[in-house]
């Protein structure tokens, strides 16, 4: 048993993806052995800078 870990990425996705050895499916060896057994999900956060920025006008 063990922690179950959720990595949240933008959609562009982890630049380490790229890094060094990339095999058949376009992920690097690198990326695959820092992200082993991780959940991964891409996530928008446009929303939450256009917020941001309105807060800070507002201010």
């Amino acid at each position: 048993m063990g922690a179950e870990v959720v990595k949240v990425e933008s959609p562009e996705g982890d630049m380490t993806k790229s890094w060094g050895h990339v095999i058949g499916d376009g992920v690097s060896t690198y990326y695959l052995a820092m992200n082993r057994n991780k959940h991964v999900i891409k996530l928008e956060c446009m929303c939450i800078r256009r917020r941001s920025s309105r807060l800070s006008v507002s201010h």
